[in-house]
């Protein structure tokens, strides 16, 4: 019961992080919101899309490539998620979770 519930907060929240992410579409937080409702119910792939749209809203604001990085490499996409450690890399070299990623 408490799984259940659980999972069906983490879908209420997916649902109304959307529907600000659609309200306020040039709002990277929304975007980032969004994308990490879906990831905490590990739809990988789905969040790959509101952090697509943050990304060009806030260029320089880590989180975003991070979590990029994230959905990548639990997608089984390491060169691409490497990448997307690279762009973590420049914005901030001395992160250590960006570091203990380029490892």
């Amino acid at each position: 019961a408490r799984a259940a519930a659980h999972t069906r907060l983490h879908r209420d929240a997916a649902t109304l992080f959307e529907a600000a992410a659609a309200a306020e579409p040039r709002s990277a937080n929304a975007q980032l919101l969004h994308a990490q409702a879906l990831m905490n119910q590990r739809r990988w792939a789905d969040a790959l899309a509101p952090l697509a749209r943050a990304a060009p809203l806030a260029p320089g604001y880590l989180p975003v490539p991070w979590r990029q990085a994230v959905c990548l490499l639990n997608l089984g996409r390491p060169l691409e998620a490497e990448a997307a450690l690279l762009r973590c890399e420049a914005l901030d070299p001395r992160d250590p979770d960006v570091l203990r990623g380029l490892a």
